[in-house]
């Protein structure tokens, strides 16, 4: 929902001068009209502050005063809340992946109580350290425990700091607000005594609201009580080899829990915190995929692909490991590497020489080269990890910053052959490189990136600088990059990654690794809130939101919730003067209304600004975006299945007409609709109403023209023309016994006739 418009009530003198003009009197005189020179622009709600030539005036009926001050604290405070998702109890509860941990009961049953219709606590703050599964335990209590007739709201949090005034309050509804941003959720007591006020009108309009908090926002305020606020802890996550197997259960995956129940996979999975333990549940599906992948690419080719060669089992802890291809994939994928990568990445001047002695720089960026690609050609790799090596020594600031290492330094070491081999990897006869250790790449820049925080900023540039090479079909940064975004599931690494790629020009490969993003469970929300920060800065940015918001739109496997929060991020971008948004976004538009399937999305932006009132920036896009829509040879807005009620429809197209500045697609889209329609009798006589009826009036003068030359050329059966026809009917005089042509008042689309 738009913030920027707000602006408050500065005091009660600017209030009253903004009135509506029949609230008031004239000269202290009850019921006097001031003369018509004097009126006062009409109110727009959108403006709380009077028009400078508004004349205040007393006011003569309290009641009245004080019934449109609330209206207009409400309409002010509706344009100021968060917005929100709705819920679906069905999705959440029928996913089947949710279980009750017997460390959550005590917080599950005191926060069943906060939700009951007739408890009298207003909110429900649920505290838990990142990882523990605060997120899940809100939702599931929510549809579990809220009234069933209450409406289920995720809210978006897009504030600086977090505001109760920014906050919704209507009558039953359940609220989930999340707080977890250092930056833009950190708590003051003053919030916290205001949420004490909050509460109690939330249970006066039958609503809840639950807060969940991490710790480390929650620092400085342990032993905060106040009225109508429930505090609950999570004091530990579920246990993590239940959680593993539950969800593989869910998954329809049960044939699969056995091999997470080894010794070597229960030891790897053990004091694993929520999330982590998701981690793990998506390591084992993956390496059953790739298992089932083998036999069939062994047999169609009859050769041995990178998927296809075996796992080595001597890199296994346990020699006791039954032989079983699949046992040891995910024992190796679920494999604690750190004691290993401890010994790799270690002092070499202090530690002993033997099987894992610390690496040299050279090997380090091969190791790092090598699991970034998987499976590449050596001479791919070896330039790869040369290029590491001078990112390096220039961000260094040593001897070689001004390049790579020397051709003499190269040669007199080992050849690049024996390296790759003492590092596990496999080298065919052709050269071609494969290094097949499941979970080992990923836990090794993992290792990297959070033992080498200084490392991290050349890390990043160096793999955003990875040439795309499209001749070995390589091209490793996009999930190289999304591992380590998703490492802390921060938005300051994102942003980080988005400064490079940008500077790079690589604005696909930020838009490959935000979609991988959206799709983390525990990373999404922190993306979205990202891209609404992106949508506010320079044009290059903008355009990577309106690339990420379009893949998320016609994505078929979208859910509902993702497609509402890619329509605020478009809604936002549109309401600047960059033309090449604007024609971006409209593009997207244009594809959703060609699904039929899509159409809602539109039509309930076209509804946001026509009866919400909402900014209309989007609202116009999208019914110019409609505009192209046709049921049987009739264009679908003017058909019996048009969603839009012949009222709005008339608003929206006078205000499309009214700015053609704004939208100066208008008149090519209605004269397409006067040339499809110019063969049909019936249909030309539906769209020459139609529009005749919008363009009538002096303002419209402009529009009526250029549709006219838009459609010179257009002709019907009979020859004559249809701008002929246009202008026939918009010009065609009123007499004295027809009615006064109506005028539409777009607030409260009531109809009535114009005045003089």
């Amino acid at each position: 929902m738009n913030t920027e418009d707000h602006r408050p009530v500065d005091d009660l003198e600017d209030l009253l001068a903004s009135l509506p003009t029949e609230h008031r009197s004239s000269d202290g005189v009850p019921g006097a009209t001031p003369p018509w020179s004097f009126l006062p622009p009409p109110f727009d709600p959108r403006v709380v502050r009077p028009l400078s030539d508004a004349v205040p005036a007393r006011i003569t009926n309290i009641d009245v005063l004080a019934n449109t001050i609330e209206n207009v604290h409400q309409e002010v405070r509706k344009r100021d809340v968060l917005d929100g998702t709705e819920l679906s109890r069905a999705e959440l509860v029928g996913s089947g992946a949710f279980f009750l941990p017997p460390e959550w009961e005590q917080a599950w049953s005191d926060g069943a109580d906060v939700l009951r219709p007739d408890g009298s606590n207003g909110v429900l703050l649920v505290l838990a350290r990142r990882g523990y599964g605060a997120t899940t335990f809100a939702r599931q209590l929510m549809v579990r425990h809220a009234s069933t007739e209450s409406t289920l709201l995720d809210l978006e949090v897009d504030w600086v700091h977090p505001s109760t005034g920014r906050l919704p309050l209507s009558a039953g509804h359940t609220y989930l607000l999340e707080l977890k941003d250092p930056e833009s959720d950190r708590l003051d007591r003053d919030f916290l005594d205001r949420l004490s006020t909050f509460a109690e009108r939330l249970c006066d309009a039958r609503s809840r609201l639950v807060v969940t908090v991490t710790d480390e926002i929650w620092v400085g305020h342990h032993g905060w009580h106040g009225p109508g606020v429930k505090t609950v802890y999570l004091s530990a996550p579920p246990n993590a080899q239940r959680l593993v197997e539950h969800h593989l259960s869910a998954r329809s995956l049960a044939p699969l829990i056995k091999y997470v129940r080894s010794a070597n996979a229960r030891a790897s999975i053990q004091g694993r915190d929520a999330v982590e333990a998701m981690r793990c549940v998506e390591m084992v599906v993956r390496q059953w995929a790739a298992h089932r992948r083998r036999p069939a690419s062994a047999e169609n080719d009859g050769m041995m692909g990178p998927g296809d060669r075996p796992v080595r089992i001597e890199h296994l802890s346990s020699p006791t490991t039954p032989p079983d291809g699949l046992q040891t994939q995910i024992e190796l994928a679920l494999a604690d590497w750190r004691d290993h990568f401890d010994l790799l990445f270690n002092d070499p001047a202090r530690s002993p020489a033997g099987k894992d002695s610390p690496l040299s720089l050279s090997d380090r960026c091969l190791l790092l080269a090598l699991a970034v690609h998987g499976v590449a050609p050596a001479s791919v790799i070896g330039e790869d990890a040369h290029a590491l090596e001078a990112a390096i020594e220039a961000a260094s600031g040593g001897p070689q910053a001004t390049g790579a290492p020397t051709v003499g330094t190269i040669f007199a070491g080992r050849g690049l052959r024996p390296r790759l081999l003492a590092l596990s990897a496999e080298v065919d006869p052709q050269d071609r490189v494969t290094f097949d250790r499941p979970g080992y790449s990923e836990a090794v820049l993992a290792y990297v990136w959070d033992n080498f925080p200084s490392f991290r900023s050349v890390l990043l540039t160096w793999l955003v600088s990875l040439p795309v090479r499209p001749r070995i079909n390589s091209d490793p940064s996009p999930q190289a990059l999304a591992g380590l975004v998703l490492r802390h599931r921060t938005s300051q690494d994102l942003d980080a990654l988005k400064d490079l790629a940008l500077q790079a020009d690589r604005a696909p490969l930020l838009v490959a690794v935000t979609e991988g993003a959206l799709k983390d469970d525990h990373m999404r929300r922190t993306t979205w809130k990202s891209l609404l920060r992106w949508a506010k800065q320079a044009t290059q940015v903008r355009v990577v939101v309106v690339d990420v918001c379009r893949g998320v739109l016609l994505d078929g496997n979208s859910t509902q919730s993702a497609c509402r929060l890619a329509m605020t991020r478009l809604r936002n971008l549109v309401q600047t003067e960059d033309h090449t948004i604007r024609t971006a976004v409209l593009d997207i538009f244009d594809v959703l209304a060609a699904r039929p399937d899509m159409r809602p999305i539109l039509v309930r932006e076209v509804g946001n600004w026509l009866v919400r009132d909402w900014p209309a920036s989007a609202g116009r896009l999208c019914l110019l975006a409609l505009m192209r829509c046709e049921d049987a040879g009739t264009p679908w807005l003017l058909s019996p299945s048009s969603p839009l009620s012949e009222v709005h429809l008339r608003i929206g197209l006078e205000e499309l007409f009214g700015d053609l500045a704004e939208s100066p697609e208008t008149v090519t889209r209605a004269a397409s609709w006067l040339r499809h329609a110019a063969a049909h009798h019936v249909v030309t006589d539906i769209v020459l109403d139609c529009l005749a009826s919008t363009l009538r009036g002096h303002s419209q003068a402009q529009a009526a023209m250029a549709l006219y030359q838009a459609v010179r050329g257009t002709t019907l059966p009979d020859g004559s023309r249809v701008g002929d026809h246009l202008f026939d009917r918009i010009s065609r005089p009123a007499n004295s016994s027809t009615p006064l042509p109506l005028q539409v008042d777009r607030h409260t689309a009531s109809v009535g006739p114009l005045s003089k």
